[in-house]
């Protein structure tokens, strides 16, 4: 949001600032997060290779039962912010298509 505000006011480039500053934003956000994935990672697999002695195997019905609310929650969400960005794209103007990308960047950031 700070970068939208430089790049959009105070270095006067409109939406071409706002998409550098949200593509800015996305990559220093990736890059923040691939070393406490990996130690994660990493973890979990000395873990999971300790435990392999004395672990029981998962079967695909306990895993189906987990996994199909999940897998249902993202493939809804993904269906929903399509149809958002379609309708956004549709209408007139560049500032409209703008908005809508700061808007699902900021719900993004801050929804679990």
């Amino acid at each position: 949001v700070i970068g939208d505000g430089l790049c959009v006011f105070k270095f006067r480039m409109g939406t071409d600032g706002a998409a550098i500053a949200t593509l800015i934003a996305q990559w220093v956000g990736t890059i923040a997060m691939i070393k406490p994935a990996r130690d994660k990672l990493l973890q979990q697999k000395k873990t999971a290779v300790a435990n392999t002695a004395t672990s029981s195997k998962v079967s695909s019905l306990t895993f189906l039962k987990f996994a199909a609310p999940v897998l249902t929650l993202i493939l809804g969400k993904l269906a929903a912010f399509g149809v958002m960005t379609h309708v956004a794209a549709a209408l007139p103007g560049e500032a409209t298509l703008a908005a809508h990308q700061i808007t699902l960047s900021l719900f993004l950031f801050v929804s679990p």
